[in-house]
């Protein structure tokens, strides 16, 4: 059986890579110059991530908001990186700003990469966005085993037998209307 501990642990994997979300924010400067459709962005993911792991935190045992802040949530995280791989960090910016391919777009945003041509290389710790995606896995990997061992719990707990009530006859509505 999974304990609320091992959602708590997922939980406090997403904090960690919200607040890596909010060092990049505050410190990435390329990214707010030259991109701060994708600037405004990373604080929406900060806010989400960090409610989704204070959820996982306060509510382990809750079957739709483990699968929605520790299955789906990062699933949609690692959408939002594919897509700005996949549009050269393009996506609500200028044309002039985009990476010239989906490698260089890759190498700066997941790898990234300091020694990218042009000098924009990464400027932050450039474990940040790998860290994040580890913490991001983690918390999946364990909210899926969460989610496994809440149905298996919910299927193995014995089912409350109901007795079936029989409607009042009028003998006993009026036994009961004469009762002081």
């Amino acid at each position: 059986m999974v304990s609320p501990l091992v959602t708590r642990i997922a939980g406090i994997a997403l904090l960690i890579a919200g607040a890596l979300s909010i060092y990049i924010g505050a410190y990435d400067k390329l990214i707010q110059q030259y991109e701060p459709l994708h600037w405004d962005f990373n604080w929406l993911i900060v806010a989400v991530t960090a409610a989704a792991g204070s959820l996982l935190i306060a509510f382990p045992k809750n079957v739709r908001i483990v699968a929605l802040s520790g299955v789906a949530w990062p699933i949609g995280y690692a959408a939002s990186l594919s897509v700005d791989v996949f549009t050269r960090l393009c996506l609500g910016g200028s044309a002039s700003n985009c990476w010239p391919s989906k490698t260089d777009a890759f190498q700066y945003l997941i790898m990234n990469n300091p020694n990218i041509a042009g000098g924009y290389g990464w400027q932050l710790w450039t474990g940040t966005m790998p860290t994040i995606i580890i913490l991001m896995l983690i918390a999946f990997v364990l909210s899926i085993l969460t989610l496994v061992g809440l149905k298996k719990r919910k299927a193995s707990s014995p089912k409350k037998e109901t007795t079936p009530t029989t409607p009042p006859t009028g003998q006993t509505i009026s036994r009961l209307m004469a009762r002081p």
